[in-house]
């Protein structure tokens, strides 16, 4: 018997233009709700460009986003991962030797962007609806 279904979203869930048969999988997921089959969205990406994939029922959802580090099942958290600010301040000083390097980091209500520019912010923001640049 299945109780759960996950699915990658690049490539695997989204097709090639980042959407889905919406009114296909509507019906799908209501089949999923009646057998109580847990659908659970699995993604590098971040959880709020996850969630705003799924419409009206996008609170119902688990979402396995940023690679693990942070997940989320009916709006509630159920695991973040977390570099102690310590280790956060060493890596950030690391890599600000490299002036090539831009520096990207998520946490919990955004990501962040450090020192970044508008053609880093506008490349970035296709993939982290929450974005601001400090």
């Amino acid at each position: 018997m299945i109780k759960l279904i996950a699915v990658d979203m690049d490539g695997t869930f989204l097709d090639s233009q980042m959407n889905y048969q919406r009114s296909i999988f509507r019906k799908i997921y209501q089949y999923l709700k009646r057998n109580e089959i847990h659908f659970v969205v699995a993604s590098g990406n971040q959880y709020y460009q996850l969630k705003s994939f799924f419409d009206d029922f996008q609170d119902e959802l688990t979402y396995i986003s940023e690679n693990g580090a942070l997940i989320i099942e009916n709006k509630q958290d159920i695991f973040h991962n977390e570099i102690p600010y310590e280790n956060l301040d060493i890596i950030i000083q690391r890599l600000q030797r490299n002036k090539h390097i831009r520096i990207c980091l998520c946490g919990m209500k955004s990501a962040y962007l450090l020192n970044g520019d508008q053609e880093f912010y506008d490349c970035y923001s296709k993939y982290y609806y929450r974005l601001e640049i400090i």
